[in-house]
């Protein structure tokens, strides 16, 4: 037992460098994993905002079109109330009218990338005017 006290007395600075070593070690390690981590995440969130401005831009050009078409349908429909009102007898350009009365646009709009935030949450986006 007196050489086992002995041999710890002589080495204890040994096994208290190796024991910090460790605990240095391990600490890095965690902190390694959490900068890894973090840094995934920013990757992801930049990654989810790029395909939502992308999708924002595209529904507002599909809707651009729709007004356009809508706004083509208005005024078929009028042409060819005014043109009943006068009494005027038909004639083959009111064809044209008639086809563009129907043609009626219903959106349908991208939201896939807002979905995935939301399924993965709003806690992604850490610039708050954004995530609001």
């Amino acid at each position: 037992m007196k050489n086992t006290l002995e041999f710890l007395n002589n080495k204890w600075t040994g096994y208290l460098l190796e024991t910090f070593v460790i605990i240095v070690s391990i600490l890095s390690a965690f902190m390694l994993d959490s900068w890894h981590e973090e840094r995934k995440e920013r990757k992801f969130e930049h990654e989810v905002l790029i395909e939502i401005r992308s999708s924002i831009q595209s529904n507002i050009e599909f809707l651009d079109r729709g007004i356009r078409t809508n706004n083509r349908a208005i005024n078929s429909c009028q042409l060819i109330l005014d043109y009943f009102d006068t009494g005027l007898p038909y004639n083959d350009s009111l064809d044209t009218y008639f086809s563009q009365s129907l043609m009626w646009f219903y959106p349908s709009l991208e939201n896939n990338a807002y979905e995935s935030l939301k399924s993965y949450g709003l806690h992604l986006i850490t610039n708050d005017s954004i995530r609001e």
